[in-house]
Formats: C-alpha cells, structure tokens, sequence
C-alpha cells in the first residue's frame, strides 16, 4: 500500500504529490475513444490510489500506526539517575554550612535482565496490530471505492441505455401515429407505446438516481476540504458523465482461494500479533520477578570529633529478593501463562469463524459468477444490430407492435442483468474483502440498494 511505503511523506509534498496526480488522471479521463479505454487502467488505479490518500480513515489508522512506532522507539529502558541532597542536624534550621552530616549522592535503579528485551517485544506486538488495523482498513475503504465506482458507472450505462430505449420507441411512436393516420391501427397501441415510454422513462429516473447515490457514496472517503480529494471527484464524474462497462470490467478479479484468505486475513494476523503480545508479556512477567539491583555513589559532609567537617565517600547497593513475595510472583506467571493460552485459543476460533465466513462470501461470489456467465457479450451485440432491422420491419408492417415492444424490452432487459450482474460480482468480492479484514478499529462498507424494475 502506498501509506505504508511511504509512512513519513510530509503534509506539503503529500498535497502537491496529490495535486498533481489528480490533474494527471483528468487529463487521462479526457483523452476520448480508444485512447481512453486503454487508459481506463491507469485511470481506475489513480482514483484507488487518490482515495487511499485523502481517505479520513486511513489517515486516522496511519495516525495510530505513527503512535506505536513512537511508543516503540521510547520502551525497552532503564530510568534516569537521580540526584539527591540530604542535610541533617542544621544549628537554628537555617544555617546550612553548620550542618552535623550532608551528603549529596547519585542513585541509579538496574533493569532485571531481560525487562528491556521483553517491553520492546510488547510494544512491538503493538504496532503490528496497528499496522494490520491500517491494511484492514485500507482494504475496506477499497473494496467500498470498488462497489460505488461499480455502482455508479454501471448503473449510468443502464440509464444510457433506457435513454436510447426511449429515442428507439419514439422512432416506432411516430410510425404508429403515421399508421394510425390513416386507419391501419388502433388507438389502444398508441396507448399500449406511450405506456411503456413512461416505464421506460421512470426506469432510467431510477438507475440515475442509484448512479448519484453510489457516486454520493464515493465522498465518505473524501474529506470536502481536501482539493486533491474533489479532483478526485472531478475524475470520477467524468466517468460517470460518460459511462462505459470498461472500469467495470477492471474491476471483475478472481478472488484468492480459501487458505490464502485465511492466512492474510487481518482478523487472523490481528490473532496472532495478540499471541506475541501476550507470549511478551510473560517473558515481561517472568524477567521481573528476577533481582534488580540499584545503586547510589556520592559524597558526604560531616562533623568530626573536633569540631571540624570531615569529607568522604558514600556507597550502597540494594538487590531486592523476589523469593520473600513467592505467592503473588506464582499467581501472576499462572496469569500470564493462561494469557498466552486464550490468545492462542482465540486464533484457532478466528480460523473457524473467518473460514465459514469466507466460505459464505466466496459462495455467493460464484453465484454472482454464474449469472454473469449467462449472458453471452457478443450475442447481445449481434441481436443489439438487429434493432433497427427490427423497426423497419415494423413499419412496412412484417411485425407486429407486440412483437416489436417485446424484443426491445427483452433486449434492453438483457443488457441491463448483466451489467447489474457485474456490479453483483464487484459486491461481492467486496463482501469477501470486508469479512477478511473485518476488526474492531477498521471500516466496514455499507452497499447502496440499486432501484429494482431498471430495466
């Protein structure tokens, strides 16, 4: 991903970093024809890669990633020397210099071996639990992008293509209207045409606004102050203004198969990291419960026999003796230990979960598979040229307005389940992305409904 790549990119080079990528993508997006569909790919990883930079989320997951580094970087050491002054047996309690005894020494307290080695695991178990919740996170927010983009463009094309369903009726309108002129029809086929204009027309109202809802849907992961963000923006409507199934297309990928999902689901990583956590904290345990040993150095200032100060050197060590405290010392080893058990545990249980998850998603992907492969591309476009071939042979009266009505609607229909199908296999590989990654801190998407009866 490219936030981890780059995890320090600072806020001025990321911003214009952003800028001039955006304004890049729009100069792809206005190049037309075919230098536009070979683009498309450029395109589509431009606006994933736009998204991952703006995304709220994924900059509040990388936040957090930068907190554990830090946290990292200051564990795993022993405190500061302290410095401290005594004097005792002041005459008056004010004049210090007559003082009986003063000492001033230096004192330093000694990890146990092992304690640094220990807490620098534990911090370290940390941050790669955040740095799973940041690819979860990112893999969410792309899957999200993925469904919208879907979603958006794809329902734009099915409304491109009611809208060239009515232009076709309105061509076989005024065929009717010339054959009603002069009495070769009857008034209920005029009415039987205009009514399916208007399903035609509150069909393509329908796609429209599921085109604006998913492209609405696109700004959760932009932030509305962000000005590489709206360009981002800017280039995804001109995807939408002009829609082809080509993105769409981009966006079919075989999943990956059930024990590669398994092994880099964040849930399962996440399970892991808390095992090395705990495994860390009970090392943590087991090396403080060993001796630790701090010692002081310094001088003293005293009052001899005579009357005079005398000078001389202050030494001391103290060890402390875990054996006085056996019980506590047992009962926290047992907890750590049990700790280590349930986190290990909890691995094999997200292993059974995800895999039954996974097992449901990856189902209803091949569903959605299935029905995609039912429709044959080519044989729509060939039975598609026939469409006018089929409103000639309507007006020197070779069929029938029944006949005529029903092959536009059939075809029309057609055209329009396999781009729905497409946008269902998009969903579904999001859903197979959002129960690998589904954890605590990351995103989950939430699908737009699309507008039943489009076609």
């Amino acid at each position: 991903m490219l936030l981890t790549r780059y995890p320090r990119l600072g806020t001025t080079g990321r911003n214009a970093r952003r800028l001039l990528q955006a304004v890049v993508l729009l100069s792809l997006v206005a190049v037309p024809g075919r230098a536009a569909a070979q683009d498309a790919t450029t395109v589509l990883a431009g606006i994933r890669e736009q998204i991952l930079l703006a995304s709220p989320q994924v900059a509040a997951a990388t936040a957090t990633v930068e907190v554990f580094r830090s946290r990292l970087a200051a564990v795993g050491f022993g405190g500061p020397v302290s410095l401290s002054l005594e004097a005792e047996e002041i005459p008056g309690g004010v004049r210090f210099h007559d003082a009986g005894s003063t000492r001033l020494v230096a004192e330093k307290t000694f990890l146990p071996a092992g304690v640094g080695g220990a807490a620098r695991q534990q911090a370290q178990g940390e941050l790669d639990a955040a740095l799973v919740r940041l690819d979860a996170t990112q893999a969410v927010v792309l899957a999200g992008t993925d469904v919208a983009l879907a979603r958006a463009i794809g329902w734009g094309v099915i409304a491109d293509r009611l809208a060239e369903q009515d232009v076709w009726l309105q061509e076989a309108e005024r065929a009717l209207e010339t054959r009603f002129a002069v009495a070769e029809t009857g008034y209920v086929d005029v009415l039987r045409l205009r009514t399916e204009r208007l399903r035609v027309q509150a069909a393509r109202s329908d796609a429209e606004a599921a085109s604006r809802a998913a492209r609405s849907d696109l700004e959760a992961f932009l932030p509305p102050t962000d000005s590489a963000a709206r360009l981002a923006l800017t280039t995804i409507d001109a995807l939408v203004a002009d829609p082809s199934t080509r993105v769409v297309e981009l966006l079919l990928r075989p999943p990956p198969s059930m024990d590669t999902l398994v092994a880099r689901a964040a849930v399962v990583r996440l399970a892991n990291t808390e095992v090395e956590q705990a495994r860390a904290s009970q090392a943590l345990v087991t090396a403080s419960q060993r001796p630790q040993l701090s010692g002081f150095l310094g001088g003293q200032r005293f009052l001899g026999e005579g009357g005079g100060h005398t000078f001389g050197p202050v030494v001391g060590v103290t060890m402390s003796l875990p054996f006085t405290a056996r019980q506590s010392n047992r009962a926290a080893r047992e907890a750590a230990s049990r700790s280590v058990t349930e986190a290990e545990a909890r691995v094999s249980a997200a292993h059974a979960e995800l895999r039954a998850g996974v097992s449901a998603a990856l189902e209803r992907y091949r569903a959605a598979g299935v029905r995609l492969d039912l429709f044959d591309a080519a044989l729509l476009d060939g039975v598609r040229a026939e469409r006018e071939g089929a409103l000639e042979a309507y007006r020197t009266e070779q069929l029938t307005l029944t006949e005529l009505m029903d092959f536009e609607r059939s075809l029309s229909a057609a055209e329009a389940s396999r781009i729905e199908s497409m946008i269902s296999v998009v969903e579904a590989l999001a859903d197979i992305a959002n129960v690998a990654n589904a954890v605590g801190d990351a995103p989950t998407s939430s699908p737009l409904g699309g507008p039943s009866g489009g076609s």
